[in-house]
């Protein structure tokens, strides 16, 4: 009900965006799951949408469709229900908060596809005519269908291998990737405090005796990183030498307060942004060698 703070666009507010869960949903899906949606869309507006733009209202058709594919009209309920109440909630922490609509949303598109690459135009043929015409749609101009799902389809699966095991990050392409979704947003898109254990093997590898810390995450730092971790936060100004901070706290410290938000100039990690980062523990946690 109150919101919470969060980091979305380079700006940071607790009131929420109506923006956030319709653009995270487009840019931590896969643009191929999104070319298959458009096509599975356009194909199922050519097979039902000109009757809704008839001279006389398409109301029965429509009821009529419901009773036929009823299954597929609650999955749209659902989704539609879900996605309105999560629009109107300033609760903007994470697209994990619509992850129970994706399998609806799943099944519709891949429900349409095989529709799509299996239109036969008789699936009952009375004549010669009418077989050859079935033969046709389904072994010569349904080949152009295959190849284009078939390449979507690998594109899914090597989008999927090439990211392992950064999964939770996964930003696509139009966010550039992995490694620059966190200009988007933060939080459980981002930064969960996954990779507190690859800070651990970054200051073992380079034999660090002391870090600096300002860790987001349930983990605990001091039980990985022993005497060698240093709690710390921006009004503590900059630390002497290796300082660590999760994405979380360096986005929403970095982005700019929306009107009626306020921060302290203590909180804003002022003195670290001249500085950039030597390293990087997996992708949420950026690590800075200060002088």
């Amino acid at each position: 009900g109150g919101g919470n703070t969060g980091y979305f666009l380079g700006e940071v507010s607790a009131s929420g965006s109506r923006l956030y869960f319709p653009l995270l949903y487009i840019l931590k899906e896969s643009l191929a799951f999104h070319i298959l949606t458009i096509i599975a869309a356009i194909a199922a507006f050519r097979k039902f949408g000109p009757g809704l733009f008839s001279s006389r209202p398409g109301l029965s058709r429509i009821r009529g469709w419901i009773a036929n594919h009823f299954a597929e009209f609650s999955a749209l309920v659902v989704i539609a229900v879900y996605w309105a109440s999560s629009l109107a909630s300033p609760l903007n922490i994470g697209i994990r908060h619509v992850l129970p609509t994706l399998p609806f949303i799943y099944l519709l598109v891949s429900r349409q596809i095989t529709v799509w690459i299996r239109n036969i135009p008789h699936p009952n043929p009375n004549s010669w005519s009418e077989w050859f015409r079935n033969v046709y749609q389904i072994y010569l101009r349904a080949v152009p269908k295959y190849f284009a799902v078939g390449f979507l389809l690998l594109w899914l699966i090597l989008g999927t291998i090439t990211v392992y095991p950064h999964f939770l990050p996964y930003y696509n392409e139009l966010a550039g990737g992995v490694r620059n979704g966190y200009t988007v947003a933060v939080d459980s898109n981002y930064d969960w405090g996954q990779d507190l254990i690859r800070l651990k093997q970054f200051v073992e590898q380079n034999k660090i005796e002391k870090i600096a810390v300002d860790y987001f995450g349930g983990g605990s730092p001091r039980y990985y990183l022993g005497d060698k971790f240093e709690p710390w936060q921006s009004f503590k100004g900059p630390p002497n030498g290796w300082f660590a901070v999760s994405a979380t706290f360096r986005e929403g410290a970095f982005g700019m307060p929306v009107p009626g938000f306020s921060r302290r100039p203590e909180e804003s990690y002022g003195w670290l942004r001249p500085y950039e980062p030597v390293a990087r523990a997996g992708y949420s946690i950026f690590i800075y060698n200060l002088p």
